[in-house]
């Protein structure tokens, strides 16, 4: 773990955009309370961030070892996707489908 000091902040940056997700739909809420579709265009690029900064990790191997980083994009990709449906339905205001 303590190898990872240096490049730490390249291990977190997934998660928090991950939260910003979930605090940029609350918020928007909040303010725009029948929701816009114009809205789900800076969710859309997030997702896309957080798949970009997986890959980052898998292909850089200085970070971490390849399978550390498969597995934690596994498990996070997951747990985004679920996060990003989420921010959209709250964003939309109603069912995505």
């Amino acid at each position: 773990m303590l190898q990872w000091y240096p490049n730490s902040y390249r291990i977190g940056v997934a998660p928090l955009i991950t939260l910003g997700m979930v605090f940029f739909a609350v918020l928007m809420r909040a303010f725009i309370p029948e929701g816009s579709m114009a809205l789900q265009w800076p969710l859309n690029i997030a997702m896309g961030a957080i798949a970009l900064c997986h890959l980052y990790l898998l292909i850089d191997d200085s970070v971490m070892k390849r399978s550390d980083a498969l597995i934690y994009a596994l498990v996070h990709l997951c747990l985004a996707f679920t996060v990003w449906i989420f921010a959209l339905v709250v964003v939309s205001g109603k069912d995505i489908f």
